[in-house]
């Protein structure tokens, strides 16, 4: 392996057991890893994996594939943290939102609907309008005159 200082410096070659295949490519520059490392599969030498480094932190693509050459992960890192995962949670978080917003407002609906002395089916009508359910506050029914 190549050193410079006592820390990795250059591509390290890993091999299957018995020493005929490649099965690894990894790059280093002042000990962390600094490139494109590749994984290869130990019986057909098929590459089985891709991952772009930098300054040892996923930056770019990571691929991993399977024997047939089948696409089985692919992640986009921009130094360390996965791209996707980031945009999901944040599309989640508005999303979430939204549904909160969209729940306050059929209930100030709803409300104002019984507020307006419309029917209990009235405003089941109005929730069914926005999408949201109609609970109204409970209300004790007005006496009957004797």
């Amino acid at each position: 392996m190549p050193y410079t200082d006592g820390k990795l410096n250059g591509v390290v070659q890993n091999y299957s057991s018995d020493g005929s295949q490649l099965t690894g490519r990894i790059p280093y520059a002042h000990g962390a890893k600094q490139g494109v490392e590749e994984d290869f599969d130990a019986a057909t030498g098929k590459k089985i994996a891709h991952a772009e480094w930098d300054n040892n932190q996923l930056n770019g693509e990571m691929t991993v594939w399977d024997v047939q050459g089948n696409v089985v992960k692919h992640v986009i890192y921009d130094h360390g943290t996965d791209v996707e995962v980031e945009k999901q949670g944040a599309l989640r978080q508005q999303q979430e939102a939204a549904d909160a917003q969209a729940l306050q407002d059929s209930i100030a609906e709803c409300e104002k609907a019984i507020a307006d002395g419309r029917t209990t089916r009235e405003a089941a009508t109005v929730a069914a309008q926005t999408g949201q359910p109609c609970v109204p506050s409970f209300r004790p029914a007005a006496a009957s005159a004797p």
